[in-house]
Order: C-alpha cells, then structure tokens, then sequence
C-alpha cells in the first residue's frame, strides 16, 4: 500500500507527462487524434489528478476518491470520441485509478458499454414491441465480448420474462440474460448456461440479486 506522500508524487508525475502524445498513440497502433482533441483530454486528465491530490491531501476516504472519479467522467460525453479514444480514456483513468488504489473498474465498463440494468432494460423493450428477432449482442460485464444469440418466434407480447444465468466462455463471468416464455433461443456458442430463473419466481430486481449472490459464492 502507497503512503499518502507516494501518491501525492506518482500522481504530479502523471500530470506532467503528455498522456496523448503521438508517441502514445503509435503504442496502441493507432493514428493520432487531432491537436485540440488531445490538449483537451490531456487537460480532462490533469484536472482529475488535481482534485485527486486535493482529496489525498485531505485524507479523503477511497469512497470519496471514488466520486471524484465518477463526477469527473460525468463531464465527458462518451459520443463526443470515437471507439479508440474512448478505450483510451478508460485505460488512463484505469492508471490513475490504480495509483491511488480506487476499484473503478465497473464504473468504466457502465460507461463504456452502459449498466447490466440498461442492457436488460432495452433487450426487454425489444421483447415487448417485436414478434420477431434476430441476433442479439449483450456485452459481458467483465471482459466486454460479446455475447450472442438469436432469438426467434416472440409470440405473446405479455409472456413473463424469465433469466438465464449464462457464463461468458472468454472469461467465465456470469452475465444475466432476460428471455421469455414463448421465444426459441439459439446459442451462438459464446456462452454457457449456468442457471435457468422462472419469472413467476424473480422479477427484475431478485434476478439481478441472485446473479450477484452467485459471483460472491463463486468467488
């Protein structure tokens, strides 16, 4: 664990370093965003170091170091970049994040690729206004995969939803699936189902819970 004064330095450090150089481009193979992009994401950066150490200094709890991650990427209109500047955002705040010992690894990931609730939310609204469907992508929450299957024959708009509990076969998280009663579901061979939910039994919230008590125990 880094004393309070060594990331006080690995953070003033990381402000003077020019973090979209076109050296750092090329080292993730790619050609460099325009001079204002960068001098404003450079600035993004610095200004959340700034208030970092400002918290630091203070003895702020990691609680605390947490929401000044979270205002901060609150700021930044995800649309505004393209994918590459977007994965290079997270990867820097994922750095910064490690120097002060902060976990904001779900954070990024509910930036990224929008929450776990978001993702069931919009694949239940296309349950509900489709008869039919046809290959259906959901992010893994951990790795960022994709998750694929299809999903055929929506007959009864009114038919509960029931849940998969499906491992991501990349890196075996456990991801939760909305499907409903009367729907063919074929498995492009991304996942594994680990459970079945019956939706007289979970609703939304229960189903989410229970996903999060499995991880724990699986832990």
């Amino acid at each position: 664990m880094l004393s309070k004064e060594q990331k006080i330095e690995k953070l003033e450090e990381f402000i003077k370093r020019d973090k979209f150089s076109e050296e750092a481009w090329n080292q993730r193979g790619l050609l460099p965003s325009s001079d204002e992009m960068s001098q404003e994401l450079n600035a993004f950066f610095n200004i959340t170091a700034q208030k970092l150490i400002k918290n630091i200094e203070k003895n702020s709890a990691s609680k605390t170091l947490q929401k000044t991650f979270n205002s901060q990427l609150a700021t930044l209109e995800k649309d505004d970049f393209d994918t590459e500047e977007n994965e290079f955002v997270c990867d820097l705040l994922y750095e910064l994040a490690s120097l002060v010992e902060v976990e904001i690894s779900e954070d990024l990931n509910n930036w990224l690729y929008g929450s776990t609730l978001d993702t069931i939310s919009y694949l239940q609204e296309m349950f509900e206004s489709q008869k039919k469907v046809e290959i259906i992508e959901q992010v893994c929450t951990k790795c960022s995969s994709m998750i694929e299957f299809i999903i055929k024959d929506i007959n009864d708009h009114n038919a509960q939803t029931d849940w998969l509990v499906a491992e991501c076969v990349t890196c075996l998280e456990l991801n939760l699936i909305p499907t409903g009663k009367n729907i063919k579901l074929q498995n492009y061979g991304t996942y594994l189902v680990k459970e079945q939910l019956d939706g007289k039994d979970y609703n939304q919230h229960q189903a989410i819970q229970h996903l999060e008590q499995l991880k724990k125990s699986s832990k």
